[in-house]
């Protein structure tokens, strides 16, 4: 049986009683007469009963499976929590008042929890504070993590993009505005290459210069060469090293990299987090790890928490 609280009962107004929902006919819950917000009386209707019986479901179901979650964290990382703090989280828990609910064992009835379901649930929540904490505090990196930041994010991970050029060299201006002109007239890139090129690299291959990663020329001309697009003319750009007449012949974007490749630049990225931030990427990796794992049966399949 689930039991709901809402809408509020006529009468209960310091004490809210919970509505027996009775699925899959819901007989019961249809008898119940309400108050809602605005002040109006009546019954549920069948609808009404099964909207919060699927709430309810998916919301217990969620929270159930996330603390069992925990617990199998917690045995993987190899944290305890011990029958002593359990007691003592327990105690404190019974000693603090509780809002419209003076005893606890009425709580504990009124929820359909027994004193040792209590407990359970107190040492998967322990469990979870242990690892929230084990991880916040750990500034070593794991290969678990590497691996599960690779999966989360591969698109963040990429090879560089390179562009493929045709490009002339000349330490002076007046060679390089001629290689432009000619460029701009019609004349091949290996002619003007061959005659005004002072590179002789590019120049012995046609004015060929292949493979270019941003940060690789001088900043003026790599500002440049990435700003130009695909077949543009280009220059003459002056550089502390002399004149450029270059075009770009191929862009090749970057691919998601291997996690082998990925792991140096993910490492790095994960060292240098603070707290919060390790925090927030755990609870992320959390879900998707033990989601994976988690099979339900149909009647309690909630996306959520179940592959």
């Amino acid at each position: 049986m689930i039991r709901a609280s809402q809408p509020q009962l006529p009468g209960e107004n310091s004490d809210i009683k919970p509505i027996d929902l009775h699925p899959p006919d819901f007989t019961e819950c249809t008898k119940t007469k309400v108050v809602y917000p605005n002040g109006a009386t009546g019954m549920l209707s069948t609808e009404n009963c099964r909207d919060d019986f699927e709430s309810s479901r998916d919301r217990i179901m969620s929270q159930l499976v996330r603390e069992l979650w925990s617990e199998l964290e917690a045995g993987e990382r190899g944290i305890t929590a011990s029958d002593s703090e359990v007691r003592e989280r327990y105690s404190s828990i019974k000693s603090t008042p509780l809002p419209n609910q003076p005893d606890f064992e009425r709580m504990l009835e009124r929820t359909g929890q027994t004193e040792a379901e209590m407990l359970s649930r107190i040492k998967r929540q322990l469990l979870y504070e242990k690892v929230r904490s084990a991880v916040k505090n750990d500034r070593n990196v794991t290969d678990q993590e590497i691996a599960d930041e690779h999966r989360l994010h591969r698109s963040k991970y990429l090879s560089e993009t390179t562009r493929d050029l045709r490009i002339v060299f000349t330490t002076r201006r007046d060679p390089a505005v001629a290689a432009f002109a000619a460029l701009e007239s019609g004349d091949s890139w290996s002619a003007v290459a061959k005659r005004y090129s002072e590179d002789p690299a590019s120049k012995a291959d046609n004015g060929r210069f292949l493979g270019v990663v941003k940060g690789q020329f001088e900043p003026k001309l790599d500002k440049a060469v990435f700003k130009a697009t695909r077949g543009e003319i280009v220059g003459p750009i002056k550089t502390q090293f002399g004149f450029y007449v270059f075009a770009v012949t191929k862009i090749t974007q970057g691919k998601p990299l291997a996690l082998a490749q990925a792991s140096p630049r993910i490492k790095q990225m994960l060292q240098s987090e603070g707290g919060d931030q390790r925090l927030k990427r755990f609870e992320a990796a959390f879900t998707v790890k033990w989601r994976a794992r988690t099979s339900c049966r149909a009647e309690y399949h909630v996306p959520e928490v179940c592959r």
